[in-house]
């Protein structure tokens, strides 16, 4: 399994709408099993060679209708497979038709004792999707997890676990909260991507949390 990735890679919040165009274009295209005509469902001319496209953007709120419109129009316009998201907003009280992208299924995770954080994901309908309820969760530190397993029709599964860190949660929250649920997910024995916001600034090395990410 190989990923295509972009020429540098660069660290972008969306903290406004104005940034949320540039971190679109910053596409992975993950190869499963790469050959002609591996995957029937969709454009025929993407999918021939069995890409599927995956991306993630930290939207600072899907409950404003503007960053919604914003995400929907980039997930159909580039036509991504899976399109992750941190920084959600959500709560009980926005229902899953409001923030409805036609063609996707969404899969959630609210903070409910705080406003702000969450997660999301869309996935494709062309794709069976299981929610691994076990081991998605807003742990007690603050640290969010939601996993998925992605099953592609005549290639390999894999597995997709979109993540968010605030900035007040503790660095020991990759050893305390990730690491038992991570190694739990290898015994699948599927390749898996962690997508999301973990506030760590990787173009920096002297950065604790870099170093803490980098360790994990």
């Amino acid at each position: 399994m190989r990923v295509k990735r972009a020429s540098a890679t660069t660290a972008y919040y969306a903290n406004s709408t104005s940034t949320f165009r540039p971190v679109t274009q910053l596409l992975h295209d993950v190869e499963l099993n790469p050959g002609p005509a591996n995957c029937s469902s969709g454009d025929k001319s993407e999918k021939s060679n069995g890409n599927v496209k995956i991306a993630h953007l930290n939207v600072r709120s899907l409950k404003c209708r503007e960053h919604f419109v914003l995400v929907k129009n980039a997930v159909l316009e580039n036509k991504f497979d899976i399109f992750t998201v941190s920084e959600t907003w959500l709560n009980s009280s926005v229902t899953d038709l409001e923030i409805e992208i036609p063609g996707y299924v969404i899969y959630r995770i609210d903070r409910q004792a705080r406003v702000g954080g969450g997660v999301c994901a869309y996935v494709s309908r062309n794709y069976r999707t299981e929610y691994l309820s076990d081991i998605s969760l807003i742990t007690a530190s603050g640290f969010h997890q939601l996993w998925l397993k992605i099953h592609v029709r005549n290639m390999k599964s894999f597995l997709v676990c979109t993540t968010y860190r605030p900035p007040d949660t503790s660095l020991s929250c990759f050893d305390s909260d990730l690491t038992e649920n991570f190694i739990y997910a290898s015994s699948f024995n599927v390749p898996i991507y962690l997508l999301g916001d973990l506030n760590c600034r990787l173009e920096n090395s002297d950065d604790p949390g870099a170093k803490a990410l980098v360790n994990f």
